[in-house]
């Protein structure tokens, strides 16, 4: 019975390994790089949303004074101010701390990569 409820278990971990989305490396092999000053445009004043890999959905709004407020579907909040760089997003926020993410565009489709595990995420005007 023991063989049987761990043989179970191991499996279970393994399908599950396996059908988890891998976080993608990079960005898409078309994007380009983004000014400060578009960059700037296309976030103050702006709500966007977009879904982590590990299934969270997080809406992210920039607003035009300079702060930015951080709601993820499983309750996490966080805010503080923003800035931008060229080619980069970044944030003082409260819980989190300091980082800047890359930002990138394809088309009018605006990429964000994660600064702190670097998963690459399509953020979506809300």
């Amino acid at each position: 019975m023991r063989r049987s409820v761990f043989a179970i278990g191991t499996a279970l971990a393994c399908a599950t390994g396996l059908a988890q989305t891998p976080t993608p490396a990079d960005f898409p092999p078309n994007a380009t790089s983004i000014s400060a000053d578009q960059l700037k445009a296309r976030l103050a004043g702006r709500v966007y949303g977009t879904r982590s890999s590990d299934g969270r959905d997080w809406r992210i709004e920039w607003k035009s004074n300079g702060y930015v407020f951080v709601d993820l579907s499983n309750g996490y909040k966080d805010s503080g101010k923003w800035t931008v760089e060229e080619g980069k997003s970044c944030s003082d926020l409260k819980k989190t701390g300091s980082s800047c993410s890359d930002m990138r565009l394809v088309g009018d489709v605006l990429y964000m990569r994660r600064a702190s595990n670097g998963e690459i995420m399509e953020l979506k005007p809300k």
